[in-house]
């Protein structure tokens, strides 16, 4: 890695998508990661009064192992997840930026400048949020975005809780959005935002009141069975039987 390239990176921690509905949450934070009863489980501590929970992902254990005192606070780059439970904030870590953790890579970084390191160190608290907005209510300034994942990470798809207000657009829902978020206390809010595209969803079948020509041609050669609950009346052609005389049986000279 050339001492240009890693400028640019450290001048630029989250890069700019790479096409125009990439979906991804990723942020930076400034604090004091603060292991509990393991190392990949603890607390990030943002200030006296703000703390979230966080867990060390396994792609960034070997550097904080080896090259992190976890007394000190770091520019941490972190993936947010909301608790749906709970309806919390929580951070996944996976990496650290600062020049020391990328001294392994390239011998040449001990030569950045200092306010290289200090311009990173502003965006502490960005984050590059980006996916289906899938609900917002003004009233409430709350947002729900819908990310997906990798094709092989189950499961394909995770929400996240923002706050505050889309722009005035007229619709919001279904829509990929490009989200500017800061991190104020211990809520991400929308700072702002660009409608990109809509999300294609399977075609919805067209239901039409007429029929169409087929459907009247084969209603009309099909004959439809009517069932009458009436009774059938005899037709005015048709002879009513002669009722048959009842024969009176004759008496005996002895009945008399």
């Amino acid at each position: 890695m050339s001492h240009q390239n890693l400028e640019k990176i450290l001048k630029h921690p989250i890069p700019p998508p790479t096409y125009d509905r990439q979906y991804r949450a990723i942020g930076l934070v400034w604090g004091i990661y603060q292991p509990q009863t393991q190392l990949t489980r603890g607390e990030m501590i943002l200030s006296e009064t703000v703390t979230l929970e966080t867990v060390l992902l396994g792609r960034s254990i070997n550097v904080v192992k080896k090259h992190i005192n976890l007394e000190d606070p770091h520019l941490w780059v972190v993936y947010p997840r909301t608790r749906q439970k709970n309806d919390y904030l929580h951070l996944q870590i996976v990496g650290v930026w600062e020049p020391d953790t990328l001294r392994e890579s390239s011998q040449r970084a001990e030569q950045l400048e200092e306010d290289v390191v200090s311009q990173v160190s502003t965006q502490a608290g960005y984050f590059s949020i980006r996916g289906e907005v899938i609900f917002y209510s003004e009233a409430e300034q709350k947002i729900i975005v819908k990310i997906k994942r990798a094709p092989s990470q189950k499961p394909n798809f995770f929400k996240l809780r923002l706050n505050g207000i889309l722009p005035d657009e007229k619709e919001k829902l279904g829509w990929f959005w490009d989200l500017d978020v800061q991190l104020k206390g211990d809520e991400l809010v929308v700072t702002e935002g660009k409608k990109i595209a809509p999300i294609s969803n399977k075609p919805k079948r067209h239901i039409s009141t007429q029929s169409s020509s087929s459907e009247k041609n084969k209603e009309r050669s099909t004959p439809k069975k009517i069932i009458s609950t009436a009774k059938e009346k005899p037709s005015p052609t048709q002879k009513k039987p002669k009722p048959i005389p009842r024969r009176r049986k004759q008496r005996s000279p002895e009945e008399n």
